[in-house]
This record gives structure tokens, sequence and C-alpha cells, in this order.
């Protein structure tokens, strides 16, 4: 459920920023790992790497300045 709505508001909603839409992810793995260390290897594995393309899908010329991970900018 956290990885579909995750997966939805990347997609439908016209007012998410690129930014908006890294801190959705982290914060969707964020509440995984506080669910179970198993959901956690799954959404690394199977679900980041489709939300992270929905993201370069959406936003193909944004990047992250300097490298910067998406942990690092989230509030």
């Amino acid at each position: 459920m956290i990885v579909d709505l995750t997966k939805s508001l990347i997609v439908k909603n016209p007012d998410l920023s690129h930014r908006e839409a890294r801190c959705l992810v982290n914060c969707a793995r964020k509440a995984i790992r506080e669910i179970s260390s198993t959901y956690q290897e799954e959404f690394d594995s199977v679900e980041q790497p489709i939300l992270e393309e929905l993201i370069r899908s959406r936003w193909p010329l944004e990047e992250f300045a300097s490298g910067a991970q998406a942990s690092e900018i989230v509030n």
C-alpha cells in the first residue's frame, strides 16, 4: 500500500516537484524499514528501482546537485 501510494503520487500529482518525489521515495523506504527488514530488502531490490524509473521518466532532465542522496534532502 505504501509503495502504491508513492507511485500514484509521483505519476498523478501535477504539483509534485522532483525534490518532493525523491523525498516521498525515501519516506516510503523509512516506513517500510519500520515494518520489517524483509520488506525493506524487497523494497530496495524491486520497488525502489521502479520508483526511480518513474521519477526519471517524469523529470528526465533533473539530477541531484553535487550527487546529493535522497536521504540528504528529506526534512
